[in-house]
């Protein structure tokens, strides 16, 4: 882009060869040169008007430019938030879902103070890869937080514990939060139904690009770290970071459904029965976050 200062000389060049110096070829009766100074005043006009032109669309582009960008930057790459959660807040280690895995201790189980079905949307034009996520909730939206432990569902197995029936099936969960308060007899664990929730978060990150503008979503499992609070809280807080080392912090209410609400979810989470009723009472019970 041509600076201003460029076109004040210019035009006073052309201001000159269009007053004095044609004045002063025709005073003298030198009508050839007057000519020729005429017509290089109107050349220099005409390339003064274009480079003008030129430098009024370059400031409109970069204007355009700028405004696309500052629309994009006020764009999150990502969003997140809760469509469904069931929250143990009952009493002692047993809750209706566990979790058993490998330990030191051998075959061992610890209880899911929540399940919860995450969605993720990427926002932005380009493919993205999610390294890492984190969970947190509040009683408010400004906090303070408390951290979730996550629980790996591909590494262990989930189970629901008092099922009396074998046998196959799937659980459809609606958009809502589900309080699970009664707490679990060492009994139940001798009636405990294999689960296999479709999909996992896990699974959906795990070395895969979410697409520009999609949805990805499934299931994930936390401990409470602090166990002397066990309430239903009202906020999650999740935190994205993704292949470029960007971290988007989404805060989200939780899931709540109201008994006049007519809408049919069409975007439910499944957790399917993966096989027979077992026995797992032997298991070694912990708190997944508690230290060896």
């Amino acid at each position: 882009m041509i600076s201003d200062w460029v076109f004040q000389i210019a035009l006073l060049i052309v201001g000159i060869l269009g007053s004095g110096a044609i004045w002063h070829f025709l005073s003298q009766r030198e009508f050839h040169s007057a000519l020729w100074v005429g017509f290089s005043g109107a050349v220099l006009l005409l390339l003064v008007v274009a480079l003008y032109i030129r430098n009024d669309l370059i400031r409109r582009e970069t204007s355009a430019k700028a405004s696309t960008t500052t629309n994009t930057a006020s764009v999150a790459p990502f969003s997140a938030g809760v469509r469904s959660a069931m929250i143990y807040d009952g009493e002692g280690p047993l809750s209706l879902y566990m979790v058993g895995y490998d330990s030191m201790y051998g075959k061992t189980a610890s209880p899911v103070f929540y399940l919860m079905h995450i969605r993720i949307v990427n926002q932005q034009d380009i493919p993205a890869t999610i390294e890492a996520y984190s969970v947190a909730v509040s009683a408010n939206e400004t906090g303070p937080w408390e951290n979730l432990m996550p629980i790996p569902l591909l590494s262990s197995d989930l189970y629901a514990l008092g099922i009396l029936t074998s046998g196959v099936g799937r659980l459809a969960v609606p958009r809502g939060a589900y309080r699970l308060g009664t707490p679990m007899r060492p009994e139940d664990m001798t009636h405990a139904a294999l689960l296999n929730p479709q999909p996992k978060l896990e699974s959906e990150l795990l070395g895969r690009e979410i697409q520009p503008h999609k949805t990805i979503g499934g299931w994930a499992a936390f401990d409470l770290r602090n166990r002397s609070v066990r309430t239903v809280r009202n906020y999650f807080r999740i935190t994205l970071r993704d292949s470029a080392n960007r971290s988007v912090v989404s805060i989200a209410p939780t899931p709540r459904r109201q008994q006049q609400d007519s809408e049919t979810d069409t975007q439910v989470g499944f957790i399917d029965r993966a096989g027979p009723v077992v026995d797992i009472s032997q298991f070694h019970v912990r708190y997944y976050s508690d230290p060896y």
